[in-house]
């Protein structure tokens, strides 16, 4: 019967996985070169794990299983899915699946949708050259921040993307909105001078790299202006962030002066233009991704975006190794040339050829490969890790009570945890201890879960988020 099929579907449990009937319809499904989409169900039954189930259809069915959608949480914690074609997360917001709800994919798991680790690079590109080369697959890269990767050791033979555009250089000029000035070395600026730039405009944005770079120049800022000031970072809550971004967007509009210091976290496509940007020294994709939150709808012939450093190295903090050592980078650019415009294409070769030169694989990922020890590679091509535990807080008192009835009575489950999600942030385990109770598992209290109820409302300020989740912060795409 498999010979007269145009395609099938081949449903495979989240906890079993690849059961010995399913390889022998499998192997007969290839014979007959049958088109196949493989669905991963039962992400709700103790046991189930998605990647071990990709994993298994690797090595057992000998098939280049590629993830389009991937889960988000599992067995009780599951709450949805991820669908990376269209970049959008349906969130499930009951146990019946009659209330699935469209939204943006949840901030903790952005990067995993989204970016890809300097260490998984060659790994990656060779998988894409095998696709090309052996399954005449066309692939489009396109980003804001397109990296020349034939400036990895060793690929400058093995990767020749063609141009889809005739004259690169011609349509970023012409599209160009802003233009960059540079405040660093010998001059960066005191806290004090950056409090009178932002002062100076009536509407302008400060992005910095850590949450308390964002506190302190937020409250320098509100000691000067008393309204119109406004601060966004990962201490707040999805919902508290909302209703930030929708009072700034409103004064914007209405031209009211507004004054905003952010995190990282309005680069990953916030929708959102100041004729005026401050961006802290950052790696150069972060200053160009952070240069479409100025001027972004071409409104005045150019917007101005200052990279800047504090005059205090002690406030030029960076969120990790990686991120200092690409900010670096652009810095050592700039001091070979002070005149250096990161809107142009040849910066960013010139800037790849410098982070990539001193690159290095992941060597558990090269070995893994090498050995063709397939669960390992899956293990190792991992591209988030675990930031901290999730701590549902009083931003909306109504909301806050609610959940923790819901907890009370049922404890954790996949819909208390979509209707959490607003009113949920980021912690390390230290920081909450002692300050929230954990939520515990339906049908096993005795697991630990991730998950948090904050006991102590004044842990969580709402005007600022401060108090819970302070430290460094970072988004890169």
């Amino acid at each position: 019967s498999l010979r007269v099929l145009d395609g099938a579907v081949a449903v495979f449990c989240a906890k079993g996985g690849v059961e010995p009937q399913s390889e022998t319809v499998w192997r007969q499904a290839s014979k007959y070169h049958v088109p196949r989409i493989a669905y991963i169900n039962k992400m709700d039954i103790t046991g189930a794990n998605f990647h071990r189930v990709v994993d298994m259809m690797r090595t057992r069915l000998n098939t280049k299983a590629v993830p389009i959608q991937l889960p988000i949480g599992k067995v009780a914690t599951f709450r949805g899915i991820i669908d990376l074609v269209r970049m959008k997360a349906e969130v499930y917001y009951d146990d019946e699946g009659k209330d699935i709800r469209e939204e943006e994919i949840p901030a903790e798991l952005l990067d995993e949708a989204q970016s890809l680790p300097h260490a998984l690079l060659r790994a990656t590109l060779l998988c894409v050259k095998e696709l090309v080369e052996r399954y005449r697959c066309t692939v489009l890269f396109s980003t804001a921040t397109q990296p020349r990767f034939d400036r990895l050791p060793g690929m400058a033979t093995r990767w020749r993307p063609r141009e889809i555009v005739e004259n690169p250089s011609a349509l970023a000029e012409a599209a160009r909105r802003v233009r960059y000035d540079f405040c660093i070395g010998d001059s960066a600026l005191a806290r004090e001078a950056l409090v009178e730039r932002m002062l100076a405009s009536p509407q302008a944005l400060m992005i910095v790299n850590t949450r308390d770079s964002a506190r302190f120049m937020f409250d320098a800022l509100r000691q000067a202006r008393d309204q119109g000031v406004y601060l966004l970072s990962a201490n707040l809550c999805m919902a508290h962030r909302q209703t930030v971004l929708e009072e700034v967007r409103r004064r914007l509009d209405a031209g009211a002066p507004t004054l905003l210091v952010a995190t990282s976290c309005i680069e990953a496509g916030v929708d959102i233009s100041f004729p005026v940007l401050l961006r802290q020294l950052a790696p150069l994709e972060s200053v160009i991704q952070a240069a479409g939150r100025c001027n972004r709808n071409g409104i005045s012939p150019d917007g101005r975006v200052t990279v800047f450093e504090f005059s205090d190295d002690r406030d030029n903090r960076f969120p990790g190794a990686h991120y200092e050592a690409c900010a670096k980078a652009l810095k050592a650019l700039w001091m070979e040339d002070p005149s250096l415009d990161c809107g142009d294409l040849d910066l960013i070769d010139r800037y790849d050829a410098r982070i990539f030169r001193d690159l290095h694989d992941k060597p558990a990922l090269v070995n893994a490969i090498k050995g063709r020890d397939y669960p390992e590679v899956s293990r190792q091509y991992r591209m988030i890790d675990n930031y901290g535990v999730n701590v549902i807080v009083p931003y909306d008192p109504g909301a806050f009570a609610r959940l923790r009835d819901m907890a009370d009575s049922e404890g954790l489950t996949p819909a208390l945890i979509a209707r959490a999600r607003p009113y949920t942030v980021s912690a390390s385990l230290k920081r909450v201890e002692d300050v929230a109770w954990p939520l515990p598992l339906r049908g096993d209290p005795a697991a630990r879960t991730g998950w948090y109820l904050l006991g102590d409302a004044s842990r969580y300020d709402i005007g600022t988020g401060r108090g819970l989740s302070d430290g460094e912060e970072i988004m890169m795409i």
